[in-house]
């Protein structure tokens, strides 16, 4: 789950530092992988 997460999160951070995008999208990269654990933890299936 975190290895599909951290990429967009460095990118993030990235794009942040450069000034590309506000810090507010810090906020969406989180809300990302919040919602990525919520369905691992939540819902059915096979844990590995």
């Amino acid at each position: 789950m975190l290895a599909c997460c951290i990429p967009m999160v460095f990118v993030v951070v990235a794009l942040v530092a450069t000034g590309v995008v506000g810090a507010g999208a810090i906020a969406y990269a989180l809300l990302c992988v919040a919602m990525m654990a919520a369905m691992m933890l939540f819902m059915p299936g096979h844990r590995h």
